[in-house]
């Protein structure tokens, strides 16, 4: 059977590419597929906790960590400006949860009903 001429073998390799471009999104700095449940683990659970106020100052600072070694893995091109927004980006959100190991906790989170338990 005769392929059409609109369907060629370059405009699949094109296809297979943009399936692949994918892979270097989630991989810029070549780390491996299998972390990412991890990550994905780590930003859902860390921010789970935090909105939840269950052992903020923790979770806040491995979070600030977190957030400051994705800046400096992925975001090391300084000539790029895109990059440089998102490094400072994830370095701004690094500041936050840091001030909120500083402060603690608000009343109404569960460390603070836990505080102030009889």
């Amino acid at each position: 059977m005769a392929m059409p001429s609109s369907a060629s073998p370059q405009r699949d390799l094109r296809v297979e590419q943009v399936d692949h471009r994918s892979d270097l999104i989630l991989h810029p700095g070549r780390v491996p597929g299998a972390l990412l449940p991890l990550v994905i683990l780590t930003e859902v659970a860390g921010a789970l906790a935090i909105v939840a106020g269950w052992r903020t100052r923790t979770v806040a600072l491995l979070v600030a960590g977190f957030c400051l070694l994705t800046a400096i893995a992925f975001h090391r091109n300084f000539a790029d400006q895109n990059q440089m927004i998102n490094l400072l980006k994830n370095v701004s959100i690094a500041g936050e949860f840091l001030l909120l190991v500083a402060d603690g906790p608000g009343p109404l989170s569960i460390d603070g009903r836990l505080r102030n338990r009889p």
